[in-house]
């Protein structure tokens, strides 16, 4: 303190003692409130005065702004059963950790086999590749090992679980990483990241599938039932969604979903057919699930989805109706495998070639 503010000081101290704040209470009339005698309110605009002075010598007190929740146009949706989320556009797809079938649902035990990603944006196929990616609780390989949610290890890149059996709350993984889980529709969405306003995008974006006659299921009766129009898909098509879903006991358990345009849709049902009919009684343990909305040219046009079903198992086939079913040749596989769903979809048991490009095969 100087001595010119020293000597300002005293000064304000000894006139704020001399002022005469008490009013005396009226007895016959009342009082109009701006007759405050002038001492007292020189003292008050002295008083203020001097607060403001002491307060510029503050430091002022940090502003928290909230972390940026706006989706970017561009981000894709990525959904798992009943759940989704949006994602930046170039994260590939992969796997997370999950309960160990065998006595795991008991003990609570984890498995990774291949908590990483397989998959990138452009559906080429490399395992345990160091991008960020989306991972879902499956087995992208058989090599299997336990997986400590208390321990986790540090990230190589940036990733979200969906529904990986972690407990919700944030942990720091070193190296600059947190993981943060949230429960959504009862089920989890664990997301790690570097970077705060990421994680906090990806988060905010979380929420329940929509409900509609073109999109996915969360779950189905095992084996899903094709379903056309009466007289088929006899109009113009508005596009196609992809459902891939995986036996579990009785149903069948969305894993992963895209769309695809109407040109994929036209594709898919134009020739070649194949000439056999598939006969094939042993179950199947997969399937896509194709939702065709179209333009009924036969019922005014109305909008129709038609729903067609290709099973994969020992034999694998297309059915679009109860009773009909086609081999499952290159033409009708090429238009909708597209995206993620070489890294979910084992695709026919004995497929050659010409369709191991569009599926991840089997494990083993």
């Amino acid at each position: 303190m100087d001595e010119y503010e020293e000597l300002f000081r005293e000064s304000l101290e000894r006139h704020a003692q001399e002022v005469d704040t008490a009013v005396a209470v009226p007895t016959a009339r009342k009082r109009s409130s701006w007759q405050v005698p002038l001492a007292a309110a020189a003292a008050v605009g002295v008083v203020a005065a001097a607060s403001v002075a002491l307060l510029r010598d503050d430091t002022p007190a940090p502003i928290e702004v909230p972390p940026i929740t706006t989706i970017p146009a561009d981000w894709r949706v990525e959904q798992w059963q009943g759940i989704q989320v949006s994602v930046p556009p170039e994260w590939g797809w992969g796997g997370a950790p999950m309960v160990d079938e065998y006595g795991g649902r008991e003990s609570g035990r984890l498995l990774d086999c291949g908590a990483g990603a397989f998959v990138h944006a452009n559906a080429t196929a490399e395992e345990n590749a160091p991008i960020p990616y989306v991972g879902r609780p499956t087995y992208m390989t058989d090599v299997c090992h336990t997986y400590d949610p208390a321990h986790p290890p540090t990230p190589t890149a940036p990733y979200v679980w969906l529904g990986a059996p972690i407990d919700e709350g944030t942990r720091e993984l070193g190296g600059g990483w947190t993981q943060q889980t949230i429960v959504v529709d009862g089920a989890g969405v664990t997301v790690a990241t570097q970077d705060a306003t990421l994680r906090a995008q990806i988060l905010a974006s979380a929420e329940a599938a929509p409900v509609a006659d073109d999109a996915c299921e969360a779950e189905l009766s095992a084996p899903p039932q094709p379903m056309v129009g009466r007289e088929g898909v006899s109009g113009e098509r508005l596009g196609m969604t992809v459902c891939a879903y995986e036996r579990d006991g009785e149903t069948a358990r969305l894993v992963y979903a895209t769309k695809v345009d109407a040109a994929a849709a036209d594709r898919f049902l134009g020739p070649p057919y194949g000439q056999d009919s598939v006969d094939c009684a042993d179950p199947a343990d997969e399937w896509v699930v194709l939702l065709i909305p179209y333009l009924d040219a036969f019922g005014g046009n109305t909008r129709v989805v038609a729903r067609v079903v290709l099973s994969f198992g020992a034999c694998s086939y297309v059915e679009f109706h109860s009773g009909i079913r086609g081999p499952l040749l290159e033409g009708k596989v090429a238009p909708w495998a597209v995206d993620g769903i070489r890294a979910y979809v084992t695709g026919p048991r004995d497929y050659t070639s010409e369709l191991a490009q569009y599926f991840r095969g089997m494990l083993g």
